[in-house]
């Protein structure tokens, strides 16, 4: 399905299973594709088009071919980094040793604290199958601990 991300769309004209038709105000227009692969939310490149009054066109949105996979948290963005809130039993992060209150402070060696919320998924999230690695950081008892753990994505149900 189109989303549009820096356009006006004035009315929505005809929806089908993998295609929307919609009326947008002239001028520059950028679009992406956005579909849900189980629980995920997956979006394709952006395109930009420029649309002067009446015109029409059509316009092919590019997604990814393989199926998304996730780890499986539920996450709050913090200037620290960010926080896990929630791991989904049986995921691939409860298999891994996840745990709400973990830090997560690097992704694939990107600072989290300088990624956006979107940003974020966007990195950890991947073709299914495949890894991803994090740097975590949690109160141990003996203090403030750093360790690095590998995850393989995977599909998640939603």
């Amino acid at each position: 399905m189109p989303y549009p991300t820096d356009c006006r769309v004035v009315g929505v004209l005809e929806r089908g299973p993998s295609m929307v038709v919609v009326e947008v105000e002239p001028g520059l227009c950028v679009v992406r594709g956005v579909r849900y692969d189980g629980a995920l939310m997956v979006y394709g490149d952006e395109v930009a088009v420029a649309l002067d009054a009446g015109d029409t066109m059509d316009v092919d949105l590019p997604m990814p071919r393989y199926r998304t996979g996730g780890i499986g948290v539920r996450f709050r963005p913090t200037a620290d980094g960010v926080r896990v809130v929630e791991v989904v039993p049986g995921s691939p992060a409860y298999g891994a040793g996840l745990e709400t209150g973990d830090l997560i402070l690097e992704v694939d060696g990107v600072a989290t604290s300088e990624l956006s919320a979107d940003e974020f998924v966007s990195v950890m999230t991947g073709e299914e199958g495949s890894d991803v690695s994090f740097v975590i950081g949690f109160e141990a008892d003996t203090g403030w601990t750093e360790e690095v753990i590998d995850v393989t994505r995977a599909y998640l149900s939603g």
